[in-house]
């Protein structure tokens, strides 16, 4: 077994855990670790959000369909991400859906997670899981994640999410209280105790920054966030890495 971890990233929709996947990805990199994103999500495919569109371009579904896929194999659908060399990126293209591949199996899902942790030099897999957290790929990889990232924000809409949804994760082998709480898009002055109250505390708060949604509609997200706001989510990123990741 190769020394690395594996990370599920889940969270109800609109709340920004896809945004801070790949912010948390920025970061490791920048650390010269080896990382690798995988998108869960085949309702809003995350690779013509992230990459330019084109007509033939590999996916996850592509992999999950070959008979007996190989490291190697996965390796050519991956998508290096940005210009450091040490991220890529694994999800569906423009137009996938829910039926565009076949349903998957479950030991299907375990060897695709397996392949990954047996790529070389690897050191972080980060799974951008499916709010649908019943979803084959999402599902296993809660079950069997080294560290679980939820993330929430401070509206009704999430609450009820995740009120729903907790109850979904009380199997002994989710380790749901030992997830790790993300309080995400949170306004200046906004009363958050409700809901950190809610969550059984918050581990880490980000605040609202404008300057993000303008880099996901740019395809930046690999940019720094600059001004008052993006100091104070640097600097909540900075202790997420060192506590989270560097432990």
């Amino acid at each position: 077994m190769q020394d690395n971890r594996l990370i599920a990233i889940w969270g109800s929709v609109a709340s920004g855990k896809t945004t801070l996947t790949i912010k948390i990805a920025k970061e490791l990199a920048a650390l010269k670790k080896n990382v690798l994103v995988i998108y869960c999500d085949n309702e809003t495919p995350m690779l013509p959000l992230l990459l330019p569109v084109e007509e033939r371009v590999s996916t996850l579904g592509d992999v999950l369909s070959l008979p007996e896929p190989t490291v190697n194999d996965l390796l050519k659908h991956c998508h290096v991400y940005g210009g450091s060399g040490y991220l890529s990126i694994l999800g569906y293209k423009l137009g996938d859906n829910l039926i565009t591949y076949h349903e998957y199996l479950d030991p299907e899902i375990r060897f695709f997670y397996r392949l990954c942790r047996q790529i070389p030099d690897i050191d972080y897999i980060l799974v951008d899981c499916s709010h649908h957290t019943s979803e084959i790929l999402t599902a296993t990889a809660l079950e069997i994640a080294d560290q679980v990232l939820q993330v929430s924000t401070a509206t009704l809409k999430s609450a009820v999410y995740n009120e729903s949804q907790k109850r979904l994760l009380q199997g002994a082998r989710y380790h749901y209280k030992q997830h790790l709480q993300i309080l995400n898009d949170v306004f200046p002055k906004q009363d958050t105790y409700s809901f950190r109250e809610a969550l059984g505390g918050a581990d880490y708060i980000f605040p609202h920054c404008p300057a993000i949604t303008q880099q996901t509609e740019e395809k930046k997200l690999l940019d720094a966030v600059y001004g008052k706001e993006g100091k104070v989510f640097q600097s909540a990123m900075n202790d997420l890495i060192k506590e989270a990741f560097q432990k």
